[in-house]
């Protein structure tokens, strides 16, 4: 009877032999798990390795000579796989265009469209660089530009032309990244672009900003366009050009004259819609001290407070408080038109030979600024004379054409209404502005300065000071009555005070109202010499007076030589007090007495002090003294 050899089994699954249960080279089953194992030896001493057999999960590891075939691995796998193909790889995010991925690949594949760079820098190793979708770019005369890794790739818009992007696609030709140049900033004056215009054109739009097909419906023979000349000859209704004005907003075929030199019966407007007290007049007439005339809106010649010649090309009108109007700016016609310097005079005589009667005039200072005579004379039809009270030098401007301000025009032919019309001591008082008739002044009028009429002069001043100060020194004059006011706080009093003076002795009188409070801390004193002082015995007070001073005889002013300092402006009332750095003449030896200044001893050009404070190398008193434009002393400070 046959034997039957069953090998060590267990059905009970996961159960495994150990040494104690096999003798080398036996084997055990589990028949539930499908697993041999057998006791084997090796270095590390007897052990029990489960055999692989299919169709069962086997534990431990394996290593196999030669090659492995399967459809299915599942697990870790450890080796070189240089014989796997189809690994899979997993890609998710999204792409440059928006597309969404979420999925298995086994490939991964590069083209020359990518902009990803591969190389092999190490043997066995892929380097993966991103590169750029951009060639080399070339300009003539240029270097070579190249964009290459992260680098960005910068377009500049530059003299007029604007650059824009773009993701639609405007010209529907399929490509939605769009890069626009527009040249429509370019500037509209063409005239430093092209040098020659040749052929014709067909319409002209308001801006001149388009020329196409041919122009013969407008101008029947244009040749060409110069920097210099832009056309030279007139047909039908067209205003000859000339100068460098070839076609600007400013000045289109019949817009007036030019600019840089024009000729006579040139002229230039200004209409300043918006009220100020500065008007710029850019008339580009080249020519220095063109004849002025000023309209307010109600087409009235008002009279400013000043012009000043900036350059050839160039004024400013300057008025109390803001206007607006117009000015026109004149070379008059004819075969006059000129412009004469004169040095300092009393009377400037002018041979224009012109053949005319009555002729414009403008008179100039040596600081550009418009001035009024004593009087202008015509003498005959070829000759003008100018008279002034001091000499004066300056500029005289003589044309053809209307007339100007001067001393046989009479005022009551020119609208002085409004506040401020007429202001300024240095165009009124220095040099005399003559006024016949009968006049009615409409509104209010300011003078700033001093006013004279015939051997009376009037002025007046408000000063705030803690001491006894000078406030008017009147020494050119006989007497003068004083009408004054002074306040503190809610003291107050009014009064006047008559007085004459011969420079050796003065007598004066003082009559005032009540006080409200008490004034009795301040009194008045008139000198030998003419000087009112105000005396503070205490407290600060505000002290406002109006003179009417009188005299009909010269008086001898002896001039005396001081060594002032640069002028200053509040609060730097103090700093040249101790100033040498010019030298002036005063009219009086008596720092404290000196009403008006000048730049030589003759006493005849006044000091322009531009109302700053001045100090002289002696520091008399500790004083500083403020000069107006003038050289009148209106105010000091006592440091």
């Amino acid at each position: 009877m046959a034997q039957i050899v069953k090998l060590r089994r267990s059905s009970v699954s996961g159960q495994k032999p150990t040494n104690t249960n096999l003798q080398l080279g036996e084997l055990a089953l589990n028949t539930t798990d499908g697993k041999v194992f057998m006791a084997v030896s090796g270095s590390g001493g007897p052990s029990v390795q489960e055999l692989v057999v299919t169709n069962t999960v086997n534990t431990g590891s394996i290593s196999l000579v030669g090659a492995i075939s399967a459809s299915v691995i599942s697990g870790s796998f450890i080796g070189n796989a240089s014989g796997l193909t189809s690994v899979p790889f997993v890609i998710t995010g999204s792409d440059v265009d928006g597309n969404t991925y979420d999925k298995a690949f086994t490939k991964l594949q590069f083209d020359d469209g990518t902009g990803l760079n591969v190389s092999e820098s190490a043997p066995g190793t892929a380097f993966i660089s991103i590169g750029s979708h951009f060639r080399d770019i070339f300009v003539s005369g240029s270097g070579m530009l190249r964009a290459t890794g992260s680098d960005a790739f910068e377009v500049i818009g530059d003299g007029g032309v604007d650059i824009t992007v773009s993701n639609t696609d405007t010209n529907t030709n399929g490509y939605t990244k769009e890069l626009k140049f527009s040249t429509t900033n370019l500037s509209s004056s063409l005239n430093t672009r092209i040098e020659n215009i040749t052929g014709s054109f067909n319409s002209f739009t308001t801006s001149f900003g388009l020329f196409s097909g041919s122009v013969n419906e407008h101008i029947t023979a244009l040749d060409n366009f110069t920097s210099s000349v832009v056309y030279s000859s007139q047909t039908s209704s067209m205003t000859v050009l000339s100068a460098s004005y070839a076609v600007t907003a400013a000045f289109a075929l019949n817009a007036g004259a030019g600019g840089g030199g024009a000729s006579d019966g040139a002229y230039a407007e200004l209409n300043q819609t918006t009220p100020s007290t500065t008007w710029t007049f850019n008339h580009n007439l080249g020519q220095k001290y063109p004849i002025f005339q000023i309209f307010d809106t109600n087409d009235n010649v008002i009279i400013p407070s000043q012009i000043t010649a900036v350059n050839s090309d160039t004024a400013t009108i300057t008025f109390p408080s803001a206007q607006s109007g117009r000015a026109i700016a004149s070379l008059g016609t004819g075969p006059g038109g000129m412009t004469q310097q004169f040095s300092a005079a009393s009377t400037w005589s002018l041979n224009h030979n012109m053949a005319t009667d009555y002729p414009i005039v403008t008179v100039y200072d040596n600081n550009r600024k418009i001035i009024f005579p004593q009087e202008i004379k015509s003498i005959n039809a070829n000759t003008v004379e100018v008279y002034f009270s001091t000499p004066v030098a300056g500029h005289l401007n003589v044309a053809k054409g209307g007339h100007i301000i001067s001393g046989s025009i009479s005022v009551g032919n020119i609208n002085l209404s409004g506040s401020g019309i007429v202001s300024s001591s240095t165009q009124i008082t220095n040099y005399g502005f003559a006024t016949t008739g009968s006049n009615i002044f409409n509104g209010n009028q300011v003078i700033n300065g001093t006013g004279t009429i015939g051997i009376a002069t009037l002025g007046s001043k408000c000063v705030t000071i803690s001491g006894s100060s000078p406030i008017f020194n009147l020494s050119t004059f006989d007497g003068a009555n004083f009408d004054y006011v002074i306040k503190s706080g809610s003291n107050m009093r009014g009064g006047m005070i008559m007085s004459v003076w011969d420079g050796t002795s003065s007598v004066y009188n003082e009559t005032s109202t009540m006080d409200i409070g008490s004034t009795s801390g301040v009194t008045f004193t008139v000198s030998n010499s003419g000087v009112l002082n105000a005396n503070i015995a205490s407290g600060t007070w505000t002290i406002e007076v109006l003179y009417k001073a009188l005299g009909c005889t010269a008086v001898n002013v002896s001039a005396t030589n001081y060594l002032i300092s640069t002028g200053y402006t509040a609060p730097d009332y103090c700093s040249g007090l101790f100033g040498s750095e010019q030298s002036v003449y005063g009219n009086s030896s008596d720092w404290l007495t000196i009403t008006r200044f000048y730049t030589n001893s003759s006493l005849t050009t006044p000091f322009n002090g531009g109302s700053k404070y001045y100090g002289n190398s002696t520091a008399d008193y500790g004083i500083t003294l403020q000069i107006d434009s003038s050289g009148f002393v209106i105010g000091n400070y006592a440091c």
